[in-house]
């Protein structure tokens, strides 16, 4: 056999027949097949005349695979003909769950919102946490309640639920009736405390809008207990309408008028006057006594102490009698000085009983002021009975201060002007 290009010789291991690429100056060595560790010369190999080497490969395993697949068929046959499916390993368990209206949870806020409705002391006190109530929120400046006594635990509860049956606490409960949650959730499974939020409906109708409150739920073993709530909405009370104010159905409604005083120029309310009858309810022992008050003052000749008599009975009287005020004022026309002088008590005297502050201080014949004296008259009995239209419905009036005195009677004379001198 000659050498290839490389110079090297061609043969293979005659165990196991692998192939080695040996050069000229090792042919006469030992060689150690790497494949079956057997040793062997080269050129001896290369001598020896050619024959077909088997090489030695793995035992076949047909047999065995073929046995499994037998096997394996079998078992799946008998699977599918009893209608079994082969059996599969349990899932984990999941470490969240959902807080919803099947949660515990969710039960003791809405159990507590039933027995504070229904003011069950018993469930009350199954459904709240005390404990914890008392610890975070009432005993801060106390002990703790595993080493209180049981006369103020005792104490403590009654104050409690008393507070939830009639107090503000409660006021949500009482008022609202639970409805869900705001919003479910996926909470850990292993949670001890759940803060979330119920949503709540009026129990009055005509109520508007939804309320809300925040709670926090606290575990003890398997038992869920409310620790504590916040009321974040209430819902409101509907708004009474406003009731149409009555007015007067005798007097014309009020008009606006311009007028002037000295230079400047006022905006006014005056309504066109009519006589008024006493009201429906007045006695008639009463209206008597009002009508002669009321001539008392008109007269110029009576004394000024009855008069003033005359005035404090009649702002005593009060409401009653305005009617026959307004209907005196309205009937005098003031042409004389004494008259005008006569109407002025009268306004007074309506100024006290109703408050409504109308000026009316008439001077000489020639007066300027609202454009003369009869113009200050009618003025002011307009402006007194657009007030007596707005607000005749009113029980009581802003009078004058009780501390305040009617000015003192002067001694003697009666309301007519000072004689002068010849």
């Amino acid at each position: 056999m000659e050498p290839g290009r490389d110079g090297r010789y061609r043969l293979e291991c005659p165990n196991c027949g692998a192939a080695y690429a040996v050069p000229e100056t090792h042919l006469d060595s030992r060689i150690l097949c790497k494949n079956c560790r057997s040793g062997f010369h080269p050129r001896q190999v290369l001598e020896r005349p050619a024959r077909r080497r088997r090489r030695r490969s793995a035992p076949w395993k047909g047999p065995v695979f073929f046995g499994g697949g037998v096997l394996l068929l079998a078992v799946l046959l008998i699977a599918l003909g009893s209608g079994r499916k082969p059996p599969r390993k349990a899932p984990p368990p999941k470490k969240t769950v959902m807080l919803d209206l099947s949660h515990p949870a969710w039960l003791a806020v809405e159990e507590t919102a039933k027995a504070v409705a229904a003011r069950d002391e018993v469930t009350l006190a199954s459904s709240l946490d005390l404990e914890w109530i008392w610890n975070h929120r009432e005993g801060k400046n106390r002990t703790v309640w595993k080493l209180a006594t049981a006369e103020a635990k005792r104490g403590f509860q009654k104050a409690l639920f008393q507070d939830l049956f009639e107090g503000e606490r409660g006021r949500f409960f009482r008022e609202h009736v639970l409805d869900g949650l705001y919003d479910t959730k996926a909470v850990p499974r292993t949670a001890e405390t759940l803060t979330f939020q119920v949503e709540a409906s009026p129990r009055a109708e005509g109520w508007i809008g939804m309320g809300l409150m925040e709670v926090v739920v606290g575990r003890s073993g398997n038992l869920w207990r409310l620790r504590e709530w916040t009321v974040r909405k209430r819902a409101s009370a509907p708004v009474a309408k406003r009731k149409k104010p009555k007015r007067h159905k005798l007097i014309p409604k009020p008009k606006a008028k311009v007028v002037k005083v000295g230079e400047k120029k006022v905006k006014v309310w005056v309504s066109k006057p009519v006589p008024l009858p006493h009201l429906e309810d007045t006695p008639p022992g009463l209206r008597k006594e009002i009508d002669d008050a009321i001539a008392l003052i008109m007269d110029p000749e009576a004394d000024i102490r009855k008069v003033r008599a005359a005035q404090r009975r009649l702002v005593e009287i009060g409401k009653p009698a305005v009617p026959r005020l307004l209907t005196r004022f309205y009937e005098t026309k003031g042409s004389t000085f004494e008259e005008r002088t006569c109407l002025r008590l009268v306004m007074d005297t309506f100024n006290d009983i109703t408050g409504a502050g109308i000026t009316y201080a008439p001077g000489r014949a020639d007066d300027v002021t609202f454009g003369g004296t009869d113009d200050l008259r009618k003025t002011a009995l307009g402006q007194a009975y657009a007030f007596w239209w707005r607000y005749f419905s009113k029980k009581e009036f802003q009078t004058m201060d009780p501390e305040e005195p009617l000015p003192p009677p002067r001694r003697g004379g009666s309301l007519k002007p000072p004689r002068r001198g010849k």
